[in-house]
């Protein structure tokens, strides 16, 4: 009698991230832990060797970031995974496309959302594409209110903020109102300090060298 093979239909998708930023990375793997279903992170880290080995060697995706400097020198990488028919996630900002161009690899927005995140890498798994994927809306703040919401993610208190910019404590607390009120029309809520910094960072309004 024949033997029939049983699939898992509930295991988790695996990727495994290969990141030169190592916060970055880190955020992407808690985006991945709430997700519903999770989203298994089996391997991270910067060598894109853990994609070839390990648990990594087994991923259905490769998470493949590139933040600092030319991404020329890793595109080589990218490739030798397309090539070896690994579906990857690209997030990077200036990359050599032609390079690179293979069916099998999709960009990320380089100010992504955690929906667009696990949204992208359930497609990848699936063999979809990102041109599935959500528009991010992204609000027009003026530049006194960029400043104040730059400030307040480098400073402890409001008060501190107030000192610096010259202004009153309250006028600092109606900016950062108006900033959340921006986020919340967009789509993309913001009530804490935390949500605030995610915000910022996958707006491209500060980096986490200046926090």
């Amino acid at each position: 009698m024949s033997e029939t093979a049983v699939v898992n239909t509930n295991a988790p998708i695996t990727v495994v991230i290969v990141h030169d930023e190592p916060a970055i990375a880190a955020g992407f793997a808690a985006w991945y832990q709430v997700a519903s279903p999770a989203i298994a992170v089996v391997a991270a880290g910067p060598d894109p060797a853990i994609a070839w080995s390990g648990p990594g060697q087994g991923a259905e995706v490769v998470l493949f970031g590139v933040q600092h400097g030319e991404p020329t020198a890793r595109a080589a990488e990218v490739r030798r995974l397309a090539q070896a028919g690994r579906r990857v996630l690209l997030h990077a900002g200036n990359w050599p496309w032609a390079e690179t161009d293979a069916a099998s690899v999709r960009c990320l927005p380089r100010r992504v959302t955690r929906g667009q995140l696990v949204s992208a890498t359930r497609l990848a798994a699936r063999g979809g594409t990102t041109a599935q994927l959500p528009v991010v809306a992204i609000p027009t703040l003026s530049p006194r209110e960029v400043d104040v919401l730059r400030t307040w993610l480098r400073c402890r208190s409001k008060s501190s903020v107030a000192t610096e910019l010259q202004l009153s404590a309250r006028t600092v607390s109606s900016y950062l109102e108006r900033i959340r009120f921006k986020y919340e029309h967009a789509g993309r809520p913001a009530s804490t300090k935390t949500d605030l910094l995610a915000r910022a960072l996958q707006d491209g309004l500060i980096s986490l060298a200046e926090i």
